[in-house]
């Protein structure tokens, strides 16, 4: 009986090395694919301009006066004055600047409307870390609340530093879990 169960120990040691293994493994969560409107686009790479803002490690605590510099893209080419902003809010991914350029529907959106385009890094993903490292202290600032409070600010940003966006509208949208 003994060696029975020390074979089912071993077994269920293997199983769950390989599970844990196999997600780590596999779940990187790439940027969700945002299908073309347009099959016969000709990306403009020069169109996307990479940008960071200074945001608040933690939005809750006004003692607390650390910030982190947020990683996001900016694609005017479509901009009129008073056009809308439309942001992409990344997710559980590191941004690229494809997300936004021609051939996407949130591009095509901005050119119907004569908006700009945002696109957001997620807090802890891509090139964006408020902490130095991802220990357990330092992952209470890896909130939904926290998130949220990011894109406030960064609207907030937004429509004071950018001419002709002061009483634009917002419209957001996002895949997966900044989808939600």
């Amino acid at each position: 009986m003994r060696i029975f169960s020390a074979i089912a120990f071993l077994c269920l040691v293997q199983v769950s090395l390989g599970f844990f293994g196999y997600t780590r493994k596999f779940n990187t969560h790439d940027e969700p694919a945002i299908p073309n409107t347009n099959r016969l686009f000709q990306p403009n790479p020069k169109a996307v301009v990479e940008k960071y803002i200074e945001v608040p490690v933690n939005h809750f605590n006004h003692q607390d006066h650390r910030v982190y510099p947020m990683r996001y893209f900016e694609n005017n080419v479509h901009f009129q004055p008073g056009g809308p902003i439309f942001i992409y809010v990344g997710g559980e991914w590191q941004i690229s600047a494809g997300s936004i350029n021609q051939g996407t529907h949130i591009y095509d959106m901005a050119r119907e409307y004569n908006g700009t385009l945002f696109y957001t890094e997620h807090r802890y993903y891509g090139l964006s870390h408020p902490t130095k490292d991802t220990s357990t202290e330092n992952l209470r600032y890896l909130s939904v609340d926290q998130a949220l409070a990011d894109i406030a600010f960064f609207i907030d940003y937004v429509k004071k530093n950018y001419p002709g966006l002061e009483n634009s509208g917002v419209f957001m949208l996002g895949a997966s879990y900044s989808g939600n």
